[in-house]
């Protein structure tokens, strides 16, 4: 692992990063008054954002590759989860999203309360 933070990845290990970030699944949602918001499904704690649909699936992109590069680099490649094969992938989706808006609603609802 490089001490220096702000020394750039090693060209190879970025590289395989950014074809492994590919394959993984992202999810976005606009919301009203927002840019488009999105996750990946198998880490679901990586969002992003932006203004349209496609810049939010292009910074989900560099977002994913950027974290499979830290794990990569820190020799943690056991720890990356594998891109999700399975068919029922948009019903997860879909329960995941139901559940953030339940969150978000609830969060919302105490900026309106005065």
């Amino acid at each position: 692992m490089s001490k220096d933070i702000f020394k750039p990845f090693d060209k190879e290990l970025f590289k395989k990063a950014s074809i492994l970030a590919k394959e993984y699944h992202i999810s976005t949602e606009k919301y009203e008054g927002l840019y488009f918001v999105g996750h990946c499904v198998e880490m679901p704690m990586i969002l992003f954002d932006g203004k349209t649909e496609e810049k939010c699936r292009e910074s989900g992109v560099e977002t994913i590759t950027v974290a499979i590069a830290t794990m990569l680099e820190m020799g943690n490649e056991k720890h990356i989860p594998k891109p999700n094969k399975k068919k029922n992938t948009r019903q997860q989706l879909s329960d995941f999203i139901k559940k953030q808006r339940i969150l978000l609603d609830y969060l919302t609802s105490f900026r309106t309360k005065k």
